[in-house]
């Protein structure tokens, strides 16, 4: 696997502060599409959803084509020619993914998607899968250049945090539904955070690992674990960044 260049690392960075800036939680899908449109080349950049259950098909672009409201609805009639739906419907590993890698070129370039969807945007997808329940959700990158395996690097990089993102900002909606704005220690004890918890959710925001916490708290190293897996349950994140950014922000 190739490795960032310094420059594309300062860039990636900058790009994930962005990526992270809960102020508008409801522009998630917007901010997924800006955050990989800054850093890697494509004609069409997009976030996409397909629930087939419940007959959804929801595209968000950087750009748009000619007619594009029509294209938009043909796409969703034609969507699910691509192999990478079934594919994760069925429960397929959901990382990157390329229409060639489960199908064969020419066997996909005869489909209706192919032919009236992807020559409009771009001939070769490359797709960053975002877990979705009950759903195949991916920013997707459309070009007419092949893919290299550095893109695919990038885009491996960059898919955890636009995981992260995503579960952040659903998170947060929920919160202000419920008129919780998690800013404070004291608004934190609305989340069903305990003062302890508090403290130790503090230090995390400090950069302290919890061998750290412990000894500026008093407590052993085995509780410190306990309370941030309670502090992780209790805010329904799976990472220290995300509980950190859902309650104190990027700063």
């Amino acid at each position: 696997m190739e490795r960032l260049r310094h420059r594309e690392l300062k860039l990636f960075s900058k790009s994930l502060v962005r990526l992270y800036d809960m102020s508008e939680p409801e522009r998630i899908h917007e901010q997924l599409v800006d955050c990989v449109a800054s850093l890697t080349s494509g004609d069409f950049i997009c976030c996409e959803v397909v629930d087939p259950t419940n007959d959804v098909h929801q595209i968000t672009s950087n750009v748009q084509v000619p007619n594009h409201e029509a294209w938009v609805r043909r796409l969703g009639e034609l969507v699910h020619q691509n192999p990478i739906i079934p594919f994760v419907m069925n429960g397929g590993g959901t990382e990157v993914l390329s229409p060639y890698d489960l199908m064969p070129k020419k066997e996909f370039e005869r489909t209706e998607l192919f032919n009236e969807a992807f020559r409009v945007v771009g001939e070769q997808q490359l797709a960053a899968m975002i877990p979705k329940a009950g759903a195949a959700m991916a920013t997707v990158i459309h070009r007419n250049t092949t893919f290299s395996e550095e893109d695919r690097t990038l885009l491996k990089l960059l898919r955890p945090h636009l995981m992260q993102a995503y579960s952040t900002a659903q998170l947060t909606m929920r919160l202000r539904q419920r008129d919780i704005s998690v800013k404070s220690p004291a608004d934190l004890l609305k989340c069903g955070l305990s003062s302890r918890e508090i403290e130790v959710l503090h230090w995390m925001r400090e950069g302290k690992a919890d061998k750290e916490i412990g000894i500026i708290l008093g407590i052993s190293h085995r509780t410190v674990n306990n309370h941030v897996a309670a502090i992780l349950r209790k805010l329904g994140v799976d990472s220290r960044m995300a509980a950190v950014v859902m309650t104190f922000g990027c700063s």
